[in-house]
């Protein structure tokens, strides 16, 4: 969805693209696309997850804040599996967490 084109332009008028989520308010440590699917799985810096649709642009997961700066729990990467049932979040401190999409828990 993100034009090239808007990287050339010059004049800052014409340089606007078009904002789909506004909640993400930390810089993004990682991202992984559910197999066959229109979501993104996504985690950032302050430890918060979310999984966005990018085709409804609509979040679905929501955000949880399951992680801990604080206590070297900040998430590393995330992966779907390749059926795309459980999501895998690895941490800094060498945990991982796997969420049941299906059930929606941990």
């Amino acid at each position: 969805m993100l034009n090239y084109k808007l990287f050339e332009e010059l004049d800052d008028e014409k340089k606007k693209g078009t904002v789909l989520m506004k909640s993400i308010v930390s810089p993004i440590i990682a991202m992984s696309c559910r197999p066959n699917s229109s979501v993104i799985g996504i985690c950032c810096e302050n430890g918060n997850l979310y999984e966005w649709n990018f085709q409804e642009r609509s979040s679905i997961l929501g955000l949880l804040k399951i992680f801990d700066p604080e206590k070297e729990t900040l998430p590393t990467c995330i992966d779907y599996s390749p059926d795309g049932n459980w999501l895998s979040v690895s941490t800094k401190a060498g945990k991982i967490h796997i969420f049941d999409c299906e059930k929606r828990e941990w």
